[in-house]
């Protein structure tokens, strides 16, 4: 009996010193971490890094910046043809979310040519083909149509539609409407909303924060104020005129409110 159980003692030290050995050779093959417990750090794992002009910005996870095109329609890609060959798109099959942010902020859409393509907050990404090393942003404002992802997002974004240009819309992008009876802010004077009543429920005031107001590179948090609504309302002014949505439009990308009575316009950057 003695010698059947130091048998027995001896297999099972075998198998666990094969199972230690095995355990350090799987080890020494490992990947390295790289510091982060996400494997899919390095790879396709988006991270925001800061940038010294831009500030915090999203990167894939080799450090290559992404972008938005003003052109695209929040949830829809307009990059095409010769316009995906220098603004590749953000591969999602490669995609795992940035610690801290919310999963559902990032979305697959359909491109309608059999493809899909990853999206933050709705916006499609893009990588830019001039953009040689990781922390390149080359592709920040090219043509006035490209723009970074911050983090904090855009509270006010430049969009831009076929035959009216560039205009400001919200992160959402619903337009943003000025209305030619206001009385223009200046220098030495305060904006003034003269839109009342059902004025006001046709043309909502748009407003923000100022403190956590995030816009676009080419445009100065400055040129913004904030007023009150003739209800007392808090609304922001952008270059001293004040800011309002339109009722009738109801989808992204809407402009139904320009030359309303020829009195509402787009707001230009």
């Amino acid at each position: 009996m003695k010698n059947k159980n130091m048998v027995i003692s001896i297999i099972i030290a075998i198998i666990v010193i094969a199972g230690l050995i095995w355990l350090a050779i799987r080890g020494a093959n490992a990947p390295e971490n790289n510091g982060t417990d996400n494997p899919a750090a390095g790879v396709g794992a988006m991270k925001f890094v800061q940038n010294e002009k831009l500030g915090k910005i999203l990167t894939d996870g080799k450090g290559m910046t992404l972008y938005y095109f003003s052109k695209d329609i929040l949830g829809k890609s307009n990059c095409f043809g010769g316009c995906v060959t220098a603004w590749p798109l953000y591969d999602p099959a490669e995609f795992a979310a940035p610690a801290g942010t919310i999963a559902a902020d990032f979305t697959n859409i359909d491109r309608g040519d059999g493809t899909s393509q990853l999206a933050y907050k709705g916006w499609p990404l893009y990588y830019y083909f001039q953009d040689k090393n990781p922390g390149d942003t080359l592709g920040e404002n090219v043509g006035e149509v490209w723009f970074v992802i911050p983090d904090p997002f855009y509270r006010v974004m430049i969009v831009n539609k076929e035959n009216e240009g560039n205009y400001l819309s919200d992160e959402k992008d619903m337009a943003l409407y000025y209305f030619a009876n206001d009385t223009v802010g200046t220098a030495t004077s305060s904006a003034v909303s003269n839109c009342v009543g059902q004025c006001l429920v046709n043309w909502p005031p748009f407003y923000a924060e100022l403190e956590t107001l995030v816009v676009p590179s080419t445009m100065k948090k400055s040129d913004f104020t904030k007023l009150k609504t003739p209800d007392n309302r808090d609304i922001l002014a952008y270059k001293g005129r004040p800011l309002y949505y339109y009722i009738n439009d109801k989808n992204p990308g809407d402009t139904l409110g320009q030359n309303v009575g020829e009195v509402w316009f787009l707001v230009k950057p």
